[in-house]
Order: structure tokens, then sequence, then C-alpha cells
């Protein structure tokens, strides 16, 4: 039987604990009923966000402790598919307005800080802050096959694949994997630009030193732009963009 707490969860600690920063220098005091979420695991820590609104913290906490000192909330997690249960519209951001019908499905794929990013069977994507996920949609089974099973989202979250050829060089988790398999199979090269921004292209591009990006003239890119945090073996100092589908 699996055992843990999955990506997305909401825990809720069950008394006062101490833990300690990544650096392990200072310490950190939560008390009984504050809430965070699981944004990723490891084999020995998961890394947990505490987000009261006007203040975020996150911290790398040892498993044993997370699963003896906090308890799992009703709430959604990554992979979970959600239905919409009332029509509703909310601004996405400043300027770009969504309206969600009453039975519209999404699949959460990824969040990050206070939203959850969306996708729905059209494979086009939307982020929606948690708390409204929570109020408005209810969790439905997963019929499409897409949804990552519990031992994927887990100890071996950070499991990686590399290759010969590249030493090492670049690594994806498994949640990481997942992004990229959920992507249309014409995209197939990955890379940063030099403002940290990430893209997918069909075709291989090339390194432009003087504007910062990687380009292509004859094809398309995909931004990645809620993953930017993510990937960190993928850096504008690489030499050549990353095949990615190698190593997923």
């Amino acid at each position: 039987m699996i055992s843990g707490f999955l990506v997305g969860e909401k825990l809720e600690a069950v008394k006062d604990v101490v833990v300690f920063s990544v650096d392990g220098k200072i310490e950190v005091k939560i008390a009984e009923g504050e809430w965070c979420r699981v944004v990723s695991t490891g084999l020995d820590k998961y890394e947990v966000v505490f987000d009261d609104g006007d203040f975020l913290m996150r911290l790398d906490i040892d498993k044993d402790i997370v699963e003896r000192e906090f308890k799992a909330t009703n709430s959604f997690r990554v992979g979970d598919l959600i239905e919409a249960i009332r029509e509703f519209v909310f601004k996405e951001d400043s300027v770009t307005e969504v309206t969600i019908e009453s039975g519209d499905r999404f699949e959460i794929v990824n969040m990050y800080r206070d939203k959850y990013l969306l996708k729905n069977n059209d494979d086009e994507f939307c982020s929606l802050r948690i708390e409204i996920a929570d109020q408005l949609f209810k969790r439905v089974k997963n019929d499409r096959g897409s949804q990552r099973d519990e031992k994927t989202i887990l100890s071996e979250g950070t499991e990686t694949k590399t290759d010969e050829t590249n030493d090492g060089q670049w690594t994806f988790s498994e949640d990481e994997k997942a992004i990229l398999r959920n992507l249309s199979e014409e995209y197939e090269w990955i890379a940063r630009d030099e403002n940290n921004n990430l893209f997918v292209y069909e075709v291989k591009p090339t390194k432009n030193h003087a504007l910062g990006v990687w380009q292509v003239y004859s094809s398309f890119c995909k931004s990645l732009k809620y993953y930017n945090y993510l990937f960190k073996t993928i850096k504008w100092t690489d030499d050549e963009p990353c095949e990615f589908r190698k190593y997923i």
C-alpha cells in the first residue's frame, strides 16, 4: 500500500512543530492548525509552501516529520480531473477573462504558489486560484488515462533519466517528465532564454547571444512560462538546446 502525501495536497499541522529552513540555520515554528501545500517530493523530503496571502514561505521538510505531524485535508492535487459545479467567470490575469460553464472538466497538471494550472480536453491551459477551484469544482474519476499514479508523484518523484551522451547535463524529475509528455508530439526541443523564460520548439533552435534568446525561423515554439521555476537543469548557458524526448 502506498503511503505519503501527493503533490498539490493541502496539509494541516496536527500539533505545534519546529522545523528548520533549507540551509538549516533558521528555526521555523509552525502552529497547530496552520496549513501548507505540497509542491514537490524527493526521496526523503517534501517541499511545502505556506502562504497567508501576504507572505510566502517555502520549506524542505523531512518526510517522516511531515507524515507524522501533518494531516491531509479535503483538497485537490496534481493529476486530478475536476468538474465545475456551476458557471462562473474569472480573470486569469489583468486582461484575460475566462468563462467556465457548469460541467466543464479540467485536469490539474501543475500548481504554483496560489494557483492551479488547468488543461481542458482541447489541450488549452488556464490558471485558477486554488481557493476558487476548491469551492467551485468537484473531483471526478479520471478516465482519460493521463492522470499520474501515486508511485510517480511520491518517493520516485525525483528519479531522473539521463543519457551517456550528455554526461548527466539534463535530468528531469517525474513531475517534469509528465509535463513534457503532455505536450503535443511535434515539440521535441526545450531551452531557456537569458531572462529565464522556458520554451519548447518543433525544430532545433539556435542561440542568439545578442538578444539573449533561442530562435527558430521556419517553425513554431511554445512558451512554458508557468514552469519557469522548474527544469533547473535547462539553462541559458547551455551550448545546445535539449532534445527532451530522449529523456522522458
